[in-house]
Parts: structure tokens; sequence; C-alpha cells
């Protein structure tokens, strides 16, 4: 029989760095890999060690391969406070997985800068899991991570503590997914996402992307095909870049 976990996660490399994963494969119960650089709170004020240079290659995340998987994919978060930074997720694979790469955090993980992180030759098909507010699709960069859609985005004050996300690029990944979206991008409004690149990323989904309080986005020979509404959504992007396809005539 299989007992269904809380918190089942797979491996959390936690202010860890020069860490190499490769060759595994996951169908647990939460996030698969997420990558952690500690919280700061008034019983722990002092600054967390940072997670970085980490390599995941030529791994396996699969949902169908035991009864009550559900498998999160690849994450970086939400516990960020101490920085986490150079992460290379290339060559694998996302089978009924809720995501494929979750970049998450919010207001709260004072002091966090996540930076160059890159995700590339991938593949995502899911059939099974609808987005979440801790899981909201299956290319995610999310500073509002675990609140509800739909709430309202109110500026709040910057701060020296105010949490940076910064250089992080996806490039050759294809996703099918008609269960949500294509990828979801949020920054603060008083502290945009800066410098996010796609390159040669395609596929479909229910519903296209959505960026907010980003600047600095270059999309590539990207193509979304969305069964429901515009394939992009912008709001409050500066600094957006479309190249075409290096095939196109």
């Amino acid at each position: 029989s299989t007992a269904r976990g809380t918190n089942g996660d797979g491996l959390n490399p936690d202010s860890s760095r020069d860490v190499l994963i490769v060759g595994c494969t996951f169908a647990n119960q939460d996030d698969s890999i997420a990558l952690k650089a500690g919280r700061v709170s008034p019983a722990q004020p002092r600054r967390q060690r940072s997670c970085e240079n980490i390599t995941i290659r030529d791994c396996t995340f699969d949902g169908t391969l035991t009864p009550g998987a559900h498998p999160l994919g690849f994450a970086v978060g939400s516990e960020t406070c101490g920085g986490i930074r150079h992460v290379w997720l290339r060559d694998c694979v996302f089978r009924n997985t809720a995501s494929l790469a979750n970049i998450k955090s919010n207001r709260e993980r004072l002091g966090a800068v996540v930076e160059d992180i890159r995700v590339e030759n991938c593949t995502y098909t899911n059939t099974s899991f609808e987005d979440k507010p801790y899981n909201r699709a299956p290319l995610t960069i999310d500073l509002f991570y675990y609140r509800d859609f739909g709430t309202p985005d109110i500026a709040a004050p910057l701060t020296p503590r105010t949490p940076v996300f910064r250089d992080i690029h996806f490039k050759n990944i294809v996703i099918e997914n008609p269960k949500g979206r294509f990828a979801y991008l949020a920054g603060l409004i008083e502290q945009p996402v800066h410098g996010v690149t796609f390159e040669n990323v395609t596929g479909s989904a229910k519903i296209g992307l959505h960026g907010q309080n980003l600047d600095g986005v270059t999309l590539s020979n990207v193509s979304i095909a969305a069964q429901e509404g515009p394939p992009f959504q912008w709001i409050n992007v500066r600094n957006r870049v479309t190249q075409p396809s290096p095939l196109a005539k």
C-alpha cells in the first residue's frame, strides 16, 4: 500500500555549495528537489548562509511511477533569505508533475537575492495537476508565493532588505500542459524581476504566459498555443524584446 505523506520532499540542498545531482528519479509527494537558504524571523534574525553552485542534470521527475505520487518538480525557495545563485538544471524529463521549475519567495523572505538560475533542455507533460497558489505553472517566478490568485497588487516600501530576483534563463524547453498555465512570472511592484530570457521555448497550455512586474524580458523563438485567451499577458513590464525564430523567413 502507499501512504500519502505531508511535505514529502525528495531532496533539499539547504545552504549548500558545490552540489551535483545527476541521474536521479523522483516520484515523491511535494517538491522533488528544493534549494533553500533559510529564513529570517524574530527568533532567527541573523542572515542565513547562501545556497550556490548547484548543478542538476539527467534526472526524471515522474508522477506516473507509483500510486500516491504527487511530485511538484524542481523548486528554488521559498526559504531564500541567505541568497541562492549559480544554479543549472538541464537535460531533465518531467511527467505529470505540478511544475518544471518553481522559483518562489515573498516579501517576508527578507534580504533574499536569487540570481543566475538556468533551466535548459527539458521536456514537461502534465495531464493531472491544476494551478495552485504554491505552484502556479510549469515555469514560475513568483514573488507572491502562496498568495491567492486575484489578490490586489499593492506596492510596499522599497528597503535594502526587499527580495531581489534577477538573471533567470529558460532555454530549449517543450511544455504540454492542458491543465493550467504555460508560465507565470510575477515580481514586486517596488522590485521587479530583472533579466529574464526565454530561448527556444515552445508548447501548449490551457492558459498562456502571465508576466507581471518585470524589467528586461527577452523572448527568442517562443511559441505558445493557448486554449483559452491570448498566449501572452503583460502587466507592468518594461524593456521587453521579442526576437523572431532564426528559422523564420
